[in-house]
């Protein structure tokens, strides 16, 4: 499996897949433009793709901050958080799902095997989790250490959507034709993307990333709980809220996440993430003891 191929398998473990069929590839930039050429749909498609340009970029930093700053965390979490997400999320992950799904796809494969890869994704996931904060779990006692280590998976999290999806779009949006750089990429741009009128979808992508983000809060913070306090519980707690968050993504009659035409899964996701971060919080002091 090559490079490209984990890369872009991951972005459905993470499950941020844009749905595409391969046949659309060929005239999906130019479609594209040719739908946003006509009326107000060209401002307004940029302006709310950069809005959530700009909301991918500060959300991680303020997620810094908020560690580092305020709750006094150690700056090396971050690249533990990086780690972990490229090793158990991108590779072995990946790895995993190819040897009991050979040439697995997250763009071909069926519905089933998605959300299978996902599990997988979300059980390897936690596994890291639990091992870098074991490893560190005498060193990083102050809660700031699991914040700062879900800004590193934030941070990875956040360029996906930035450069699988918005970035993708915006120089579509912009009049660019980057078809054979973004098919070598396995980026898919659709015109169905880009309608005039429903430009407010692409701020969906920056609402994307606040989910994200405190998503590997809580089960940071749960996963460090766990380790300080020597439970199972927690953990078990963590990886439920991932599946409850991701898993909805794939499947069929759910998958509107992305581009908003299901207001319900939205708000869903987002009464998911509050309940999660009101769980993380509650099992959690700023100080563990012994």
């Amino acid at each position: 499996m090559t490079g490209i191929n984990i890369i872009s398998n991951a972005v459905s473990l993470t499950g941020t897949s844009v749905e595409a069929s391969n046949a659309s590839v060929a005239n999906a930039s130019q479609s594209a433009v040719d739908v946003l050429g006509n009326g107000s749909g060209v401002d307004f498609t940029m302006a709310f793709i950069v809005i959530s340009i700009i909301v991918s970029v500060a959300i991680p930093l303020a997620v810094i901050f908020w560690g580092k700053i305020k709750l006094k965390g150690s700056l090396l979490q971050i690249l533990s958080g990086v780690a972990c997400f490229i090793v158990f999320k991108l590779f072995l992950a990946n790895i995993f799902c190819n040897i009991i799904m050979p040439n697995f796809s997250d763009q071909d494969n069926s519905s089933f095997d998605i959300c299978l890869s996902i599990i997988i994704g979300v059980v390897f996931t936690a596994a890291g989790r639990w091992l870098f904060m074991f490893l560190s779990r005498k060193k990083r006692k102050d809660v700031g250490n699991p914040v700062l280590f879900a800004a590193g998976m934030t941070i990875m999290e956040a360029f996906i959507v930035l450069f699988f999806i918005l970035i993708p779009y915006l120089a579509v949006a912009s009049g660019g034709d980057g078809t054979t750089e973004y098919e070598s990429l396995r980026v898919f741009v659709t015109s169905g993307n880009l309608v005039e009128g429903e430009e407010w979808r692409f701020l969906i992508k920056g609402y994307t990333v606040i989910i994200f983000a405190m998503l590997q809060i809580y089960t940071a913070v749960l996963t460090f709980t766990a380790v300080q306090k020597k439970m199972f519980w927690p953990i078990s707690i963590a990886v439920m809220f991932e599946l409850l968050v991701l898993l909805p993504n794939r499947m069929h009659e759910l998958d509107m996440w992305y581009w908003g035409n299901n207001v319900v899964i939205i708000a869903y996701l987002g009464i998911i993430s509050v309940i999660g971060c009101f769980v993380a919080y509650s099992t959690q002091s700023k100080k563990v003891s012994d």
